[in-house]
């Protein structure tokens, strides 16, 4: 389950740069889709304030097809500031980034302020037609008696861990 963040939609509302990446992703997902609160009504703020009421009521027809609009409970509010501090996030991001924990979500994304999360959820993005994820690294450890370092890492877009060792070097 997927929660797309606010420029994957404007990317394709906008006609920016990475249109077809971000529309292909849409097209071709067949997991469940989720839009935040605060997401929708950032998009309506843009494209209100560029005069594009018709593609905002557009956008609206096509996106309640197939995503549901999901928000943060008003007691979980009070972890933003903290979240925001520990991880040097601005506010949509911190709101984003706590909207799909609560839900357990993967965020899809064109946002690399999203790379300084990788160990708290699920971070995807778009790039050249193709859905890449960011590693999470399960456990990591060295060894002390030869210096070696292993780690177990977990894949979001496969769910699948993978065992990496390197030895170091003398």
């Amino acid at each position: 389950m997927y929660l797309i963040d606010t420029n994957i939609f404007l990317e394709i509302l906008l006609e920016q740069e990475k249109e077809k990446d971000c529309t292909k992703f849409l097209e071709e997902i067949e997991d469940e889709c989720y839009i935040s609160d605060f997401s929708l009504h950032s998009i309506g703020v843009i494209l209100f304030r560029m005069k594009k009421d018709e593609l905002f009521l557009k956008f609206l027809n096509d996106m309640f097809l197939n995503t549901e609009i999901i928000r943060l409970s008003p007691e979980l509010y009070n972890n933003l500031p903290e979240i925001r501090k520990s991880l040097d996030l601005d506010f949509d991001d911190t709101y984003q980034m706590e909207v799909a924990k609560k839900f357990n979500l993967k965020i899809v994304t064109l946002d690399s302020d999203f790379k300084k999360v990788q160990d708290k959820i699920e971070v995807m993005g778009i790039l050249k037609n193709y859905l890449f994820s960011i590693k999470i690294i399960v456990f990591q450890d060295i060894c002390p008696k030869w210096g070696s370092t292993y780690k177990v890492i977990r894949d979001p877009l496969n769910n699948k861990l993978k065992w990496e060792y390197k030895e170091k070097s003398i």
